[in-house]
């Protein structure tokens, strides 16, 4: 089967974070697709996840890329490079 090619913008991906938390992000789309088949409505218009207006829990994001670039630094073995205070060049 092959399903619809959905697009999401970036403020409807950051409406999305407080469904996130909670559903897989497939479910979100796969909810999307159910409900307009032939994606002529805008997403908020067409997802019972993705509220419309502004974007709640933004601070989850944050939140969540914090945590992804601890674990980038920690994987790499990355230091921070500092001499003084001042930035090694």
């Amino acid at each position: 089967m092959v399903t619809p090619l959905v697009s999401m913008s970036v403020s409807t991906l950051e409406r999305s974070l407080a469904a996130l938390s909670d559903h897989a992000f497939s479910d979100i789309l796969e909810d999307r697709i159910r409900e307009d088949r032939k994606l002529g409505r805008p997403f908020e218009a067409a997802s019972s996840y993705v509220p419309a207006g502004a974007a709640r829990k933004v601070s989850k994001h944050l939140e969540i890329m914090d945590n992804l670039g601890n674990e980038i630094v920690s994987d790499f073995g990355m230091v921070d490079d500092q001499v003084s205070g001042e930035a090694r060049i």
